[in-house]
Order: structure tokens, then C-alpha cells, then sequence
């Protein structure tokens, strides 16, 4: 199977949406913080003249993030959840809305003069199938599945 081919060219259209976030700490005692950084996007676009759908928009999205650290440890836990697309453009798919989980712990310590860092990462953890109607494959190939990844970084 080849790759599949497009042809675009330019039209007029209108594009409305929205970008929203708010960070705010709702704890700081001590060494002991909690924060917490929630946000949102939605975008809508369509041919000008013909009110028709432009292709590949992406869905709606609402995520947000939970962090707790106390001196040199820290944890993190975000999730993402991204609505169904199908206000589609000709000869475009729907696409399933998913959630993503994902959270961390991380140690940090410095020691002759350079920054240690030794994170522990769970990205996607509940195994969601997720297809971002923003790829061009996105029917043949879905975001990464679970994923536990174990590094360490050194800032000199």
C-alpha cells in the first residue's frame, strides 16, 4: 500500500476557536507545594463559501495536571481527554474521542556542582487507543501505547 496523495490548494475560511489555561499554586507550606495547570482548545474552520468543513480540525481538548513536590521529590499526574471529531471535510474520516493518563515521580539532587535528575514517566497508562485527527495516518497508526520510561539527566 502506497502513501496516500493530496492535493490542496487555498480557499477562503473562517477560523473561530479558543486557547484557555490558568497555573496556580493551591498549596505552598514549607518545602510542601501542590499546583495545578488545567486548560482547553477548540477550534472551528469552514469554507467561507460553502459553510463546508476544512479538513483535519482538531476536536475540542480539556486537560490538566497535578503536581505535588516536597524538597528534592516530586510527582505529576496529568490527563488529557480529546472529544470526537466528526465534523468532517470530504473524503475525511471520524475519529473517536480518547483520554490519556499520564503521571511521574522524580528525584533531584545536586552533587559537585551539577543537577541530578532521576525521573520515573508513565505516559498513556491506561493503554487508550488514540488517533489524533490531526494525522494524516491517524487511521493507520495510533499514538504510542502505554509507555514506562526510567531516566536520568545530568545539567552541567
Amino acid at each position: 500500500m502506497g502513501a496516500p496523495v493530496f492535493r490542496v490548494k487555498q480557499e477562503p475560511a473562517v477560523f473561530r476557536g479558543f486557547e484557555l489555561e490558568t497555573n496556580g499554586s493551591l498549596m505552598q507550606r514549607g518545602q510542601h507545594t501542590v499546583n495545578l495547570r488545567l486548560w482547553s482548545d477548540y477550534t472551528f474552520a469552514e469554507h467561507t463559501d460553502s459553510a463546508e468543513p476544512l479538513p483535519r480540525i482538531p476536536p475540542m481538548r480539556l486537560g490538566g495536571e497535578l503536581s505535588y513536590g516536597v524538597g528534592a521529590l516530586g510527582f505529576q499526574a496529568s490527563l488529557m481527554s480529546v472529544s470526537k471529531q466528526d465534523r468532517v471535510a470530504e473524503h475525511e474520516t471520524t475519529t473517536d474521542g480518547y483520554t490519556i493518563l499520564g503521571g511521574s515521580v522524580h528525584y533531584r539532587f545536586f552533587a559537585a556542582g551539577t543537577v541530578h535528575i532521576l525521573t520515573l514517566q508513565g505516559r498513556n497508562l491506561t493503554n487508550a487507543i488514540a488517533r489524533p485527527h490531526t494525522s494524516i495516518l491517524k487511521d493507520a497508526i495510533p499514538l504510542p501505547g502505554r509507555d514506562i520510561r526510567l531516566t536520568y539527566r545530568l545539567y552541567l
